[in-house]
């Protein structure tokens, strides 16, 4: 990875071995002087004032953390969707973590925030390849007081079908879970009852992640069906008298009891949907 950080007004630029994405942010955490951080994945591209919207909603505000709404591309730069945010100012340590877990106003990503230095103090990206963000974000927003969002869509996310959240399944994709695991174990001993809301994330993923593996080519399909499936009910116990309340939409609650019942009814009933869309 080429690293590019910003001290003290100066561009430096680091040529480090390969490690992958959580390795090269967190070499440029540990160099960085500034008082607020942010990040760019190399495939994507932000507007020109995207920091300068951010950095003066963070200081007008006095916030931990500001983040922008977002747009998909595609390689020459044609929009393919607006994610905008709406103007909201959160406060205090619960709310912050309630609303990103809950996915309330804002997104999984790091690259469209700005982060205050001193929050990041010791949160680093877990080692893994997928849901780096998850992690990473669900730890600062726990330190965050104040968070400010603006609606404007700054960063420009630009779909590439080679990039690491576009590959057909693997291994390396039990990451996911993983990263939500390490999130569960951080709240156990902050705020427990927010748990609940991790365990969706897993579940949520299990059924996606179950959908790939039966479309992919992998050898071993059984053997990680089964470590799914088996993973899925471990967890499904644990909120499955908050379930309602817990998932947003009845459509998320009914994919998640069929699923329950029966994987592969509900991969048939998904794979149909996706063939009517077609």
């Amino acid at each position: 990875h080429i690293l590019t950080c910003v001290l003290n007004d100066c561009n430096i630029i680091i040529d480090k071995e390969n490690g992958g994405v959580s390795s090269a942010r967190n070499k440029g955490l540990d160099i960085a002087t500034s008082d607020y951080i942010g990040f760019v994945d190399s495939d994507d591209y932000i507007s020109c004032d995207m920091y300068e919207k951010l950095l003066f909603a963070i200081t007008k505000n006095n916030s931990d953390v500001a983040e922008c709404g977002y747009l998909t591309t595609t390689s020459d730069h044609t929009i393919v969707s607006k994610y905008p945010l709406k103007e909201e100012i959160t406060l205090g340590n619960y709310e912050c973590s309630h609303n990103y877990l809950t996915k309330h106003n804002t997104t999984n990503f790091c690259v469209n925030k700005l982060y205050r230095k001193t929050i990041l103090k010791h949160i680093r990206f877990p080692n893994v390849k997928y849901s780096e963000d998850y992690a990473f974000n669900a730890k600062a927003f726990q330190k965050c007081q104040k968070k400010i969002t603006i609606s404007d869509c700054c960063y420009h996310y630009v779909i590439n079908p080679d990039s690491t959240c576009n590959q057909d399944f693997s291994e390396d994709k039990f990451d996911i879970l993983k990263s939500g695991e390490e999130v569960y174990k951080f709240y156990e001993y902050r705020y427990p009852q927010l748990n609940r809301y991790v365990v969706l994330y897993m579940l949520n993923n299990i059924r996606k992640l179950y959908k790939e593996l039966v479309d992919s080519n992998m050898q071993d399909k059984i053997k990680h069906k089964k470590s799914l499936i088996d993973e899925f009910k471990k967890l499904y116990v644990m909120i499955e008298r908050d379930l309602y309340k817990t998932v947003k939409s009845k459509k998320t609650y009914i994919a998640l009891r069929l699923f329950k019942k029966s994987p592969f009814l509900y991969y048939l009933i998904e794979r149909t949907r996706e063939g009517f869309k077609k």
